[in-house]
């Protein structure tokens, strides 16, 4: 399953010594990740990755922003098309049609990481690993509704602070019909009600619906007059002013409104979160050479977990990745290298396997829906697909302990899996949620190290590192750019 749902996403910025999503690291072994008996490797480090770009649905990277740039703003809230009956009944115009105005912006996601992991060399092949990460997330949009001459629709004063005078009004009119006993004030007063509470826009005062609106309440007013009772002689509350970028803002959040909940748009937000940490044991199958020495090849294969400390995506975010599946997961995967005087290379391929479902919140999509409403908010239990990484990178000495390496990574994950923990209701083609897994992305990436021709001299290795998503497949999936840098240290322990 696949959609693109949304927004706001944005830019990171980073900075330390070492790559960090759950796989990140282990691209970075071109000597492999053992370490000997009685030895202790520490690396830390910083990872900055920055998004403007979803994998896109399989013909190419696509805009992040790209859903909700629309040629009238209505389009993105398909629940308006109910409310434009309402206003074309309540007004006696069944032709009207609104004019609003085209939404433009753009959108970033970022997000600074900061890794340590521990390895120590317990036997003479075994090896334990642990991984701890903190990270930063930022998301930035700036989106806005292009003026548009003839713009006859703003924010319904229903969901922003004149909810009460849409109130007194609707009440005043279902009075009135009642009283009138009229059974034409009937469709008059439910066609009303449809154009208030159906959506989140309403005419702009002096605009043609408008004043046919109050056309109205001054018929009505004296029909109540003729039939001996008292006038409504309440104004009709309308919008402000036509929309723009602060009106479509106050439409997702407000409390009152269809979609309340979510951040405002053009906001930056900046929030620390806790990642999932791994732990695992890695065993060297084969092995020529040793750290200190140049030459060498080996394989190995390692098995692991990690653990749900990280946070699930927000479904009250536009755009939020979370940093973690809250769940255990089982890891394992196989490691090979190949190093010469002046060349090397290195492989493998990583899996990680959900241990089971996890309870989140989401909010389900109807057709043609960019962003969920608050009604669609549910609680299911969310099987996340298995991930997959393949990774090759070639190396080539530059001189001696100086080394310019290249890299390919396809990472992969399946399709989650969700059960509804109650039956929807009122949600008529609910056909996916906002933040489905399901992808596939290609990296390539460019790099130096620097690493002494004989660790016994000097037991460090420093680098650095550009990575840039190139193609895939995953609308809601950032095609992340990335900028990493790194070190590691080696100990006697015993």
């Amino acid at each position: 399953m696949h959609t693109a749902p949304p927004l706001i996403a944005a830019a990171l910025v980073g900075l330390g010594l070492v790559a960090v999503s759950p796989n990140s690291m282990r691209g970075q072994e071109l000597w492999g990740r053992g370490v000997p008996a009685g030895q202790v490797q520490l690396t830390v480090g910083g990872e900055f990755e920055y998004a403007d770009r979803t994998l896109g649905s399989g013909d190419g990277l696509e805009d992040l922003a790209a859903p909700w740039r629309v040629s009238d703003a209505t389009l993105l809230f398909p629940e308006t098309a109910l409310q434009i009956e309402g206003l074309r009944a309540a007004s006696g115009d069944p032709l009207w049609s609104p004019t609003v105005g085209p939404v433009r912006g753009t959108a970033q996601v970022s997000r600074v990481t900061f890794p340590v992991e521990l390895r120590v060399g317990i036997l003479d092949r075994l090896t334990f690993g642990t991984r701890i990460t903190s990270r930063f997330d930022r998301v930035e949009g700036d989106f806005g509704v292009l003026p548009t001459e003839g713009a006859d629709l703003g924010v319904n004063p229903a969901v922003t602070d004149r909810g009460a005078e849409v109130t007194a009004l609707l009440t005043a009119l279902n009075d009135a019909r009642t009283a009138l006993g009229d059974a034409g004030w009937d469709g008059f007063y439910f066609a009303m009600e449809t154009a208030y509470r159906a959506g989140s826009f309403f005419p702009v005062e002096g605009s043609s619906v408008a004043v046919a609106l109050s056309d109205r309440l001054v018929e009505l007013d004296a029909a109540l007059v003729a039939a001996q009772l008292p006038a409504i002689g309440l104004p009709l509350p309308t919008a402000d002013a036509a929309l723009d970028g602060a009106g479509l803002t106050t439409i997702l959040t407000s409390l009152q409104g269809t979609y309340r909940g979510f951040q405002p748009i053009g906001t930056s937000l900046l929030s620390w979160n806790p990642g999932d940490a791994e732990v695992w044991l890695n065993w060297d199958v084969r092995r020529s050479g040793d750290i200190n020495t140049v030459e060498g090849s080996g394989v190995s294969a390692w098995a692991g977990a990690r653990l749900p400390f990280g946070t699930l995506e927000n479904p009250n975010l536009i755009f939020d990745v979370g940093t973690g599946d809250g769940q255990l997961d089982l890891l394992g995967g196989v490691d090979g290298w190949l190093r010469r005087e002046r060349w090397g290379v290195s492989g493998g391929l990583d899996l990680a396997l959900p241990t089971g479902a996890t309870e989140r919140g989401v909010r389900l999509l109807g057709p043609g829906e960019v962003v969920g409403r608050s009604v669609a908010f549910q609680l299911l239990d969310w099987t996340p697909g298995t991930t997959f990484q393949l990774r090759l990178f070639p190396s080539l000495s530059l001189t001696s302990g100086l080394w310019a390496d290249a890299g390919y990574v396809m990472d992969r994950q399946g399709d989650g899996t969700f059960d509804l923990r109650e039956e929807v209701t009122g949600l008529p083609g609910v056909e996916r949620v906002t933040d489905e897994s399901g992808w596939t992305r290609h990296t390539l990436s460019f790099g130096l190290r620097l690493r002494p021709p004989d660790l016994a001299a000097a037991r460090i290795e420093i680098w650095s590192r550009w990575s840039g998503a190139i193609a895939g497949e995953g609308p809601v999936t950032p095609a992340w750019s990335r900028l990493e840098f790194g070190g590691r240290v080696w100990r006697t322990l015993w």
